[in-house]
């Protein structure tokens, strides 16, 4: 069998390429799109697939966060993982299908309060209905699989999935010559329903070399797993309000469509590097927090410590340079994007990418069964920050995102200074 660090290594190798090869190509579909279609019907799609990705989060109800603390759980037999993974997956089915019918009636009914949002025909509504269940499982799919070291299949499947998508995307755009909603949403139901399938399958033959008993079951209780799905579902939610998927929404009810388009075309260049740092860094924090969980704090202290110590120089370094390229790419003037837009682009660059820097801390609490403490902390800058925007009725996007920035740094700031506190207790 091979030893943690091996298969640890191994998968970081396979979650790099999978990164790097699928948002590289990510990143050049969303800047095509986007030349090919108005601003309004690019911010109409994008504010969509955020809405989509929102809702999923929303119904989710903290499953995907719970299951890194209790892998080791799950995986000791055959029983544990029926017993505490599958019950929980299937109710989760549940959930989405009953969501998806409900977003199929508030498409279809045209009750998205985005002005000049178009109204979706019925087989779109379903479509992107549809969309919420195959996405919601193939994520929690995917999350097993990496957690089981998998990645070489994960990132197999994520890469045929992307490839497949863009080439019939484009291949119908050539031969038709128009670009519609039809075009972006068919495609992306066949093929994330097949990735669907593919990550189902490998997961069950995954359940299959998992031994059928355990001499000595570890003694496990629902309470604990819904007390931690709970917390984990509040800090889950507290976390999404600054993210794209509910900020792109947010500033298209606020600032319209135009804007949306602006924002999402930062999103896609942020998650280029944002998910290559979450997959490396991010998954090798959890598997080490949760290889230390029942360790001495020193211990969690030296392997913190060791799953940092990398991470820091490069988000600092790619802050940096992100500040410097922003003035040469405003002389490059691109069509169509104002110099107002340059900023906003810049500012909500710096918001979600800023969310790197408090990953590791955000791991560590999860796998601790902390995150009730991340909870606090973000409500309570959240609504600081929903107080003053009420309060002053800030009317300027730049505004707004300036203060979102500050938001983002009192977070690093209290989180860093509480996990000190907690480490010393």
């Amino acid at each position: 069998m091979l030893s943690f660090y091996t298969q640890l290594r191994h998968s970081l190798r396979w979650n790099a390429i999978e990164s790097i090869i699928y948002y590289s190509i990510f990143v050049a579909h969303q800047f095509l799109l986007r030349s090919t279609m108005d601003s309004l019907s690019y911010g109409a799609i994008s504010s969509l697939f955020a809405m989509l990705y929102l809702t999923i989060i929303i119904v989710n109800f903290g499953f995907d966060f719970s299951i890194a603390p209790f892998f080791n759980v799950f995986k000791k037999n055959q029983n544990n993982f029926k017993q505490f993974l599958v019950k929980q997956l299937l109710v989760q089915l549940f959930i989405y299908a009953t969501t998806g019918l409900l977003a199929f009636f508030v498409l279809y009914k045209g009750l998205i309060p985005i002005k000049k949002m178009p109204v979706l025909a019925w087989q779109l509504s379903l479509i992107i209905s549809l969309l919420i269940l195959t996405e919601a499982l193939k994520k929690s799919f995917r999350i097993i699989m990496q957690l089981a070291f998998s990645s070489h299949i994960t990132a197999t499947i994520e890469l045929f999935y992307i490839v497949s998508y863009v080439t019939i995307v484009w291949s119908s755009f050539l031969l038709t010559g128009t670009m519609s909603f039809y075009t972006v949403f068919i495609p992306m139901l066949v093929l994330s329903t097949s990735s669907m399938c593919m990550l189902g399958w490998a997961v069950y033959k995954y359940y299959k070399t998992l031994p059928k008993q355990n001499e000595q079951p570890y003694n496990l209780s629902w309470n604990q797993l819904l007390k931690n799905r709970v917390s984990n579902y509040g800090y889950q939610l507290s976390k999404t309000f600054l993210t794209s998927n509910f900020l792109i929404p947010f500033f298209a009810i606020t600032y319209g469509l135009s804007i949306a388009a602006v924002l999402e075309l930062v999103t896609a260049t942020t998650q280029f590097f944002s998910v290559i740092i979450q997959k490396i860094f991010g998954i090798s924090g959890q598997a080490i927090f949760a290889q230390a969980k029942h360790q001495t704090i020193e211990l969690k202290k030296k392997m913190f410590n060791t799953a940092t110590q990398k991470l820091y120089p490069l988000l600092y370094a790619m802050v940096f340079f992100a500040i410097i390229a922003y003035k040469p790419l405003m002389a490059f003037k691109i069509p169509t994007v104002s110099q107002n837009e340059y900023a906003i682009a810049l500012l909500f660059f710096l918001v979600l990418f800023s969310e790197n820097f408090v990953l590791m801390y955000e791991k560590w609490f999860i796998i601790e069964e902390k995150t009730n403490y991340l909870i606090g902390i973000h409500v309570t800058l959240l609504s600081l920050f929903f107080a003053i925007t009420k309060l002053f009725s800030l009317n300027s996007a730049l505004t707004v995102l300036i203060l979102l920035l500050i938001i983002r740094g009192c977070m690093f700031f209290c989180i860093r200074y509480l996990t000190c506190r907690l480490w010393k207790n």
